[in-house]
């Protein structure tokens, strides 16, 4: 059965001087939370096309819930949390979106960047990118952004 995912992603390609840490980061707050979503992972994916151009993905994804149970945004509140924390400490640029495994259509929702993100702001834009996905398009009529659909392992 297909489902949404919400991927957290460092924004960029340029990743050498940062992978070790954002990738320890992550596997720490995977490995110690106790998490409502059952299915949570890192990803670490680098690719090199054929024009040298180098696609990263690294971050997190998580599989988020068909039915909202008490307490399912404290997932994507502690995975926000840690962005905010790792985006201090990295200046690194994160993103966080959704997407639809049926469609593969992704919709980035909100960027980490200097300060603290409005958490209103992407829960409401996430349940209204989940309903969209939910219904075979996008509200506005587009098409999907250019970022790939989230991997499923490392």
């Amino acid at each position: 059965m297909a489902k949404d995912i919400l991927y957290a992603y460092v924004d960029g390609a340029d990743l050498e001087s940062v992978v070790d840490q954002i990738e320890t980061r992550l596997d720490e707050l995977v490995g110690t939370r106790s998490w409502i979503s059952s299915d949570v992972w890192v990803v670490n994916q680098r690719e090199v096309e054929a024009s040298n151009a180098v696609h990263w993905d690294l971050g997190l994804n998580l599989a988020l819930p068909k039915k909202r149970p008490a307490g399912w945004f404290d997932d994507i509140q502690a995975i926000v949390d840690t962005l905010v924390v790792l985006q201090r400490e990295t200046g690194r640029r994160f993103v966080i979106g959704v997407s639809n495994e049926r469609t593969g259509e992704t919709e980035d929702l909100l960027f980490v960047r200097d300060g603290t993100p409005d958490i209103v702001k992407l829960r409401t834009a996430l349940d209204g990118a989940v309903e969209t996905s939910r219904a075979g398009r996008r509200a506005d009529g587009g098409t999907d952004n250019e970022r790939p659909r989230p991997t499923s392992a490392r």
